[in-house]
């Protein structure tokens, strides 16, 4: 189980489920990172609480868009989205089984040419915006989970 960060949306934070043959990836809601942190819960002990995910706890959103259409395929903060998945259970202690499920995963993340893409996509009037919609079209029904 984890937090997925999928190339077809910037905002959405996505959750992957799996146990034995049963899979399931829902939309658990927004990054943190995507919002001003104005609706963030209050109090400093909930903000180091969120802040903990980041990779960088001076993230600006509105600069990282700057910066992705300015120059795409760059090092730019990605707030709190993230690739953070869980595998337990038997198998996992064989060295071979765990290098083919790695390398499986690293043929999932985004190239050089696909991040430029994906950079010069985000926002909604971004000038990449179609090209990277039709490249990161995701065939997945998309099922947003209310607690």
């Amino acid at each position: 189980k984890g937090f997925v960060w999928l190339a077809d949306s910037d905002v959405a934070a996505s959750f992957w489920s799996h146990a034995g043959a049963a899979f399931e990836m829902q939309c658990l809601g927004r990054w943190w990172a995507t919002l001003p942190r104005g609706q963030w819960p209050s109090g400093e002990e909930m903000a180091d609480t969120i802040l903990v995910d980041f990779d960088d706890r001076d993230h600006d959103e509105d600069a990282r868009r700057e910066m992705m259409g300015e120059a795409p395929g760059g090092a730019i903060s990605g707030g709190d989205r993230r690739q953070e998945i869980v595998f337990i259970g038997p198998g996992m202690d064989d060295a071979e089984g765990v290098a083919a499920l790695e390398a499986a995963l690293d043929d999932c993340l985004l190239n050089n040419r696909e991040w430029e893409v994906y950079c010069a996509g985000v926002g909604g009037d971004a000038p990449g915006t179609e090209e990277a919609r039709a490249a990161f079209a995701n065939p997945m029904e998309v099922r947003m989970v209310a607690y």
